[in-house]
């Protein structure tokens, strides 16, 4: 299941980077998510600086099954947010401008399953040694297994979670309280099965072949 919720982020991922290089507003210079847990919510404090090209500016949320995203408040280059905004926003905008670098700063909460949280994803290209990215959870429980967390996280002190993920991914993934190997391992073990259970089969297609008897296309011989 956790595979899978991986593979699945990663696609998200690399889908946003395809946007974003084929409509990009601008470059991404930094992007500032810090992920604050409060018992049953989750507020997200995320501070983007885009070095704008003119086009308008969006971003973009997937919506997560069994959770309500609450906008309280985005702050940037001529955003207007309306009530029917706020409440399972899923796309910000703001219009076009003249170029150069803007900062943007969105404040959203999560309710219900937050573990995983939507990120808002801006239509700028995001580019290797340019683009600085800091993902950040505070209040996580010391007792939290972080190697089920996407993308991979640190743990410093205070409990402070970093992260430095090279592209901003659509969606964060928490730290789990389960209890048994980590995420990793399992990984790294399914792999190894399906190596062997491969081995095994084309080991059993090789003997079958050989200890098949060869048909004889001549006419049998009459036993005198």
């Amino acid at each position: 299941m956790m595979i899978a919720r991986l593979l699945i982020f990663a696609i998200a991922s690399g889908q946003a980077v395809a946007e974003d290089s084929a409509n990009s507003a601008g470059v991404l210079q930094s992007a500032h998510i810090r992920i604050v847990l409060e018992g049953s919510d989750a507020l997200v404090l995320s501070t983007y600086r885009i070095d704008r090209s003119g086009e308008p500016l969006q971003f973009n949320a997937v919506r997560m099954p069994g959770q309500t995203t609450v906008v309280e408040g985005a702050f940037g280059p001529g955003f207007e947010l309306t009530e029917e905004d706020l409440a399972n926003a899923s796309e910000l905008t703001a219009p076009a401008g003249p170029p150069g670098r803007v900062y943007v700063r969105i404040r959203y909460r999560v309710e219900g399953d937050f573990s995983r949280l939507p990120v808002f994803v801006p239509n700028a290209e995001t580019k290797p040694g340019v683009s600085l990215i800091r993902l950040l959870i505070v209040g996580a429980s010391e007792s939290l297994v972080i190697d089920d967390a996407y993308p991979r996280f640190e743990r410093q002190q205070g409990g402070l979670l970093v992260s430095a993920p090279p592209e901003l991914p659509r969606a964060v993934s928490l730290p789990s309280a389960r209890q048994g190997l980590p995420l990793s391992r399992i990984a790294l073990l399914t792999g190894i099965l399906l190596l062997l259970a491969a081995a095994v089969y084309w080991a059993t297609r090789r003997v079958g072949a050989r200890r098949r008897p060869t048909r004889s296309s001549g006419p049998a011989t009459p036993v005198p």
